[in-house]
């Protein structure tokens, strides 16, 4: 946990603290502590939700047509067996086991959708790590796009003011949680474009820091507005 440290600002004033809510488990990630949701600072009163995202629930249809993206995703996953629960073994699962956990919609139809299905990947030569509940991003059109997986959503809310709203994301990987902002990240392929840099991958989030997900115009991304 040698991360826990990395970039921590000391508030240093002598006036209360803001909080929301009770302290609990669910924001404490894979340290299991009890701690206040977090909360976004930004250096600007800019915090309001123009794309109005709310939390849904998903259709017969559209929960199918999820699921079968989990599968695409994870065709094949595995489940530790033996007497030290130390060997993998082939996984069967069918797609009405993978359950959403949580989803989100936008006034313009846009859904984020976090699912969830015990199971190893079956390339963890360590054997044992669960898969991280993926993300997957829908778009107007119903097209389905995997986003990442070991997220949770924090917020959602305009905070550079441009008129569309970014969500921000908490990284949970199994290793402390650290918030800064990394401006223009965006969904897509990992090719820049014009207003948008490239998506990096999991190895280059080393910090693992809260990412922020913009989104921006382009065949290859998803838009806050109609292209």
């Amino acid at each position: 946990m040698w991360y826990s440290s990395l970039g921590q600002q000391e508030i240093i004033s002598s006036g209360p603290v803001p909080t929301i809510g009770s302290r609990s488990p669910e924001f404490g990630g894979y340290t299991d502590a009890v701690v206040y949701r977090p909360l976004i600072a930004n250096s600007q009163q800019y915090f309001a939700d123009p794309d109005r995202w709310k939390p849904s629930t998903t259709s017969h249809a559209l929960t199918t047509a999820l699921q079968q993206a989990f599968r695409s995703k994870f065709p094949k996953l595995c489940r530790l067996s033996g007497a030290e629960h130390n060997t993998l073994e082939p996984l069967p699962y069918r797609n009405e086991e993978v359950k959403i956990v949580k989803a989100y919609t936008s006034a313009s139809g846009r859904i984020v959708a976090r699912l969830h299905l015990e199971g190893v990947d079956c390339a963890d030569v360590e054997a044992g790590f669960d898969i991280d509940d993926p993300w997957f991003v829908v778009d107007t059109k119903k097209s389905i796009t995997y986003l990442d997986s070991g997220l949770w959503l924090v917020d959602a809310g305009d905070y550079d003011n441009d008129g569309r709203s970014e969500l921000v994301f908490s990284i949970n990987r199994g290793v402390s949680i650290l918030l800064c902002k990394r401006p223009g990240f965006v969904f897509g392929d990992g090719s820049a474009r014009e207003g948008a840099a490239p998506l990096p991958s999991p190895s280059h989030v080393e910090g693992f820091c809260a990412l922020m997900m913009r989104f921006s115009p382009g065949p290859a991304f998803v838009p806050a507005t109609e292209s």
